[in-house]
């Protein structure tokens, strides 16, 4: 008797993109995905550090989708992806000071592997933030990531492209591997050259009757190990020449516990502080696909869906 997994529908296809980024076809099939991402649909990219599972942003029923795709608790937030500092800032309320160690972060580190998290603005949904009235933000440093940011004309909310529970993807075979019967699209972007997720650094605003005289007015907290170090955030600061930020204080949350490979496990949100049992470069095979459960590739437009 034929297994259950043999029935069922292959709906997710592989997008192929061309090499060229001056290739006219490669923007017009950024153009078509970028759009599908504005009307609420999903998306996976590549980023430098594993393959995220995108929706708009702004639109709080296309971000239930990834929840609901993922099989994710509502109770873990998801990044929110842009193109550069000044899209992060119309996501985050900061106080002015705040705004410039954003600035200064991301000065250095992106497009990088770093996600910063602070107060959302009324834009943000709350379904992106879990209700908690922050969000994070990053810029990936990958170009097919940032060319679908700027095609989706939005900020795109993106965990990793697994099942919640599973190992995060770090090629195209390991997301369509999760997601082959879902209606996504997975563009090819190759291996990810980090294979572990981003760190993430909340700033914590620090309220004047708690904090002395000298004091900052906030201090970053490192939620989540990644390539992103706490001295190197430390140092950017440090080395940022203003009088503020050169005296924040930078620390690791004592919730999460120290490794020296920080491995990536799928659901692990802005604020997550499980320790994952399996490295997520570990090598993943594709012989486990279901019978006749093989991707559809797409080379130009994506109309044939």
């Amino acid at each position: 008797m034929a297994s259950q997994s043999a029935k069922r529908p292959v709906l997710a296809r592989i997008v192929h993109l061309p090499t060229d980024s001056n290739d006219p076809q490669r923007h017009a099939i950024l153009s078509e995905l970028g759009g599908k991402i504005r009307s609420g649909r999903l998306v996976s990219f590549p980023t430098e550090t594993v393959y995220g599972l995108g929706a708009n942003g702004l639109d709080a029923a296309a971000v239930l989708s990834i929840y609901a795709a993922k099989g994710r608790p509502l109770t873990d937030p998801v990044i929110c992806h842009v193109s550069d500092a000044h899209d992060a800032h119309d996501l985050l309320e900061l106080l002015p000071v705040e705004k410039e160690a954003l600035d200064v972060l991301a000065a250095k580190f992106w497009p990088g592997p770093l996600s910063i998290i602070g107060k959302a603005t009324a834009k943000v949904p709350p379904v992106v933030t879990a209700s908690t009235g922050f969000v994070a933000v990053r810029c990936p440093n990958n170009p097919i990531a940032l060319d679908l940011i700027k095609a989706a004309q939005v900020p795109i909310a993106a965990p990793s492209a697994n099942l919640f529970g599973h190992i995060s993807p770090t090629t195209s075979m390991h997301v369509f591997k999760d997601f082959s019967d879902q209606n996504v699209d997975i563009i090819e972007g190759g291996s990810c050259q980090v294979g572990i997720e981003s760190t993430v650094a909340r700033i914590e605003r620090i309220e004047e009757e708690e904090r002395g005289k000298e004091e900052p007015p906030f201090r970053v907290c490192v939620l989540r190990r990644g390539a992103v170090s706490r001295d190197m955030l430390e140092q950017a600061l440090r080395e940022s020449g203003h009088p503020v930020l050169q005296n924040v204080c930078v620390y690791v949350s004592p919730k999460i516990q120290y490794t020296l490979n920080p491995t990536a496990r799928g659901g692990a949100g802005p604020a997550s502080t499980h320790t994952p049992a399996q490295d997520a470069t570990q090598p993943r095979s594709t012989s486990s696909l279901p019978p006749n459960t093989q991707p559809a590739v797409a080379v130009t437009h994506t109309h044939a869906h």
